[in-house]
């Protein structure tokens, strides 16, 4: 109840975080780019409350459980209904704040994407589709919105093959104005990055993997019965 409250003060008031954010950005001269995650959703237990679902997965994700990839809590990008509600998201995002750019943030938590003929092509579409979307939005206010992603390799599966991300055709897409990649080994990454002429950011989200002992000294994130950390 609280949050909910907070939540309408803030926007009836101008305080929203976005608006706030952008335009202290704005006055000091900063770029400003909204990120926003594309696939974070919670189930409830004793660590987060009994209403955690209810609380952070939103009247979409209630509505729509056809919309899911089965026996999962993801919704599935498969679907024209989800993405035009992503697309919605976005576009009002970039409409309604001074953002210099958007970044779509797929560090949390994949898979994306449910079993499809071409599951790779699904993503790299919504890619193009939120580029063109911005881009509408960026001749209305006379100045370019910048477009970037956020990804990560390894982590709860690999960037291809369970995550159906095909990196190599979003840069190939000419869609993306940089990268930032999450990974231990980042020397697979820059010369693709290189290849298109995007500038790449390397998001290093860990410990050394000189750390003494434990799941962390695990690079490469093989050793079975590891915890999932982030």
């Amino acid at each position: 109840h609280r949050v909910y409250e907070y939540v309408q003060w803030a926007v009836k008031n101008h305080q929203e975080g976005f608006r706030v954010d952008s335009e202290l950005c704005r006055e000091l001269n900063l770029q400003f780019h909204a990120s926003v995650r594309m696939d974070n959703y919670y189930k409830d237990n004793k660590a987060d409350g009994a209403a955690a679902s209810e609380l952070l997965n939103g009247p979409f994700w209630w509505k729509h459980p056809e919309l899911r990839i089965p026996g999962s809590l993801h919704l599935d990008y498969i679907h024209p209904q989800f993405r035009e509600y992503i697309l919605g998201i976005l576009t009002e995002l970039a409409t309604n704040y001074s953002v210099d750019g958007i970044n779509l943030d797929f560090t949390r938590h994949p898979p994306y994407v449910g079993p499809a003929s071409d599951p790779y092509s699904v993503l790299t579409n919504f890619i193009r589709e939120v580029r063109r979307r911005l881009d509408v939005v960026a001749s209305g206010k006379h100045r370019k919105i910048a477009l970037s992603a956020s990804v990560v390799d390894g982590y709860q599966g690999s960037l291809r093959e369970y995550q159906k991300i095909d990196l190599e055709a979003w840069l190939a897409s000419r869609t993306l104005d940089f990268v930032c990649l999450e990974a231990w080994d980042h020397s697979k990454y820059i010369p693709l990055a290189k290849r298109f002429h995007t500038p790449y950011y390397a998001i290093q989200d860990q410990q050394s993997i000189k750390y003494p002992g434990g799941a962390r000294d695990d690079p490469d994130w093989k050793v079975e019965g590891r915890p999932a950390e982030d």
